[in-house]
């Protein structure tokens, strides 16, 4: 047992070693809030975006129109 567990903790700190800095990812939400959204929903429809990272810019992935989508945030805290 004392080999294999041995084998598991070298199998584990190669995989921490090869895992990336933090520093080069892109945050999972972008600064500012969703907009509000009015529109009552009869049907769902299809999402665009399931996380902040998949839209470009400042887009951010927020319930808008019976979806998720990247809209354009509004000021203030996420």
């Amino acid at each position: 047992m004392q080999r294999g567990s041995l084998f598991l903790l070298v199998g584990i700190l190669a995989l921490w070693a090869a895992l990336q800095p933090a520093s080069g990812q892109v945050p999972l939400e972008k600064p500012g809030r969703c907009p509000p959204d009015y529109i009552r929903c009869i049907q769902a429809e299809p999402n665009e975006c399931l996380h902040d990272r998949q839209c470009r810019g400042r887009l951010k992935c927020c319930y808008n129109a019976c979806a998720y989508r990247c809209v354009e945030p509004v000021p203030g805290q996420a």
